[in-house]
């Protein structure tokens, strides 16, 4: 299980809601309001996994992605988006772990953390 996940979406109410939903998982949880503040948190924290939205304000998703992707400990990073001008297979290329559809269930959010978590161990 990753030790630390850290939600990015601008929409306020879906990122606290996924985040209380993987706190209670037993996740440990951080969250931010777009890629700039994520960007803040990944300089200064280890973080294990990121959830980021595709299009948000001031960085969005794709920019954070290769950010992350650059970092010498590396988080997993799953881009989940409802609206793109980038496809699947873009954002695979970019490096990405995996991509969700919005909306997507909470159930299949899981799937796809649990899934990330057992590469970590490998």
């Amino acid at each position: 299980m990753p030790s630390v996940i850290l939600v990015v979406d601008d929409e306020e109410d879906l990122r606290e809601t996924i985040a209380e939903f993987l706190t209670e998982q037993g996740y440990s949880v951080l969250t931010a309001c777009d890629g700039l503040a994520a960007k803040k948190v990944l300089i200064t924290q280890k973080i294990d996994l990121v959830l980021t939205d595709i299009r948000m304000p001031n960085m969005n998703g794709v920019d954070l992605l290769k950010f992350s992707r650059a970092l010498p400990d590396a988080p997993k990073v799953i881009v989940a988006s409802g609206f793109s001008d980038y496809s699947r297979d873009d954002i695979e290329r970019l490096g990405a772990s995996a991509y969700l559809t919005k909306p997507f269930d909470l159930d299949k959010l899981l799937t796809t953390v649990k899934g990330l978590a057992l590469e970590l161990k490998a």
